[in-house]
């Protein structure tokens, strides 16, 4: 609910909220509630943005994935959308004193449900909600301590990642998935493509079926990172690996059969 510069009130940890940018549907959730005493600002709400985005609205909170945090692209490279917002009401409001102020007006946080929070968040946080946390890095050199960002300043985030998404989009030109490029991220259809275009220009007859297996094993572990096939995407994949083993002379039936014993989306 948002009321004058209220964005959120009766806040309660698990809650999940969305907010729709650029056509596409962001899913935030409260992993924890921080009340300290010893700090002007007492009440602190920590929050994590999803990987996954949608362009229509789900209908459940069984489509949502409630694992994978968001790992910025464009902007904040090497840190997570996981903020740490104080307040010293119990709420969490748009700042007159921020920049970004007038972002108040444009995007609204609409409660979609409460659910318990994933124990094992991916990428594993750090579960230091002090107001003066230590940054700490993971093996990979992403931040996983919570950064103190404002509502707003979280949301003209989200808007420049947008922004990049919409850029890098133009320079891509699908080999296969053309009807991806209106709502799959560029980077999950090019790194797909690579994988069924190596399969593809596999030339070596004793090599064909090891090659569409090892294709199927690389698309379940991007979708594990990455969580973006759902059944328009399997379908499309399927045809199209079928395809061109099809024209490798693998069997039909050893083709489907190695395709869904496989494939873990």
């Amino acid at each position: 609910m948002q009321t004058s510069d209220i964005a959120l009130t009766n806040i309660k940890k698990g809650d999940i909220f969305y907010v729709n940018v650029n056509k596409t549907y962001y899913f935030l959730q409260i992993i924890h509630i921080e009340r300290a005493n010893e700090i002007e600002k007492k009440n602190g709400y920590f929050l994590v943005v999803f990987d996954k985005t949608f362009r229509c609205l789900p209908s459940s909170m069984n489509e949502l994935d409630l694992k994978n945090i968001y790992q910025p692209k464009y902007l904040w490279k090497k840190t997570l959308l996981f903020t740490g917002i104080w307040n010293d009401e119990p709420n969490i409001i748009f700042r007159k004193d921020m920049m970004y102020y007038n972002l108040k007006d444009k995007y609204h946080l609409t409660y979609f449900g409460n659910t318990t929070v994933c124990k094992q968040l991916k990428p594993e946080i750090s579960y230091d909600f002090s107001p003066q946390n230590e940054c700490k890095l993971n093996d990979e050199g992403i931040q996983v301590t919570y950064q103190h960002l404002e509502l707003q300043v979280l949301l003209w985030g989200i808007e420049q990642e947008e922004i990049g998404k919409t850029k890098r989009k133009l320079s891509v030109k699908p080999q296969y998935f053309k009807g991806w490029i209106e709502y799959v991220d560029s980077e999950k259809i090019i790194k797909t493509e690579k994988i069924i275009a190596k399969f593809e220009n596999c030339s070596d007859p004793r090599m064909f079926s090891k090659e569409l297996k090892k294709s199927i094993l690389a698309i379940n572990k991007l979708d594990d990172k990455k969580t973006f096939i759902t059944t328009i995407e399997a379908e499309n994949i399927i045809e199209k690996l079928s395809e061109i083993a099809l024209s490798k002379g693998i069997d039909k039936t050893s083709i489907e059969q190695q395709i869904e014993e496989t494939r873990t989306w």
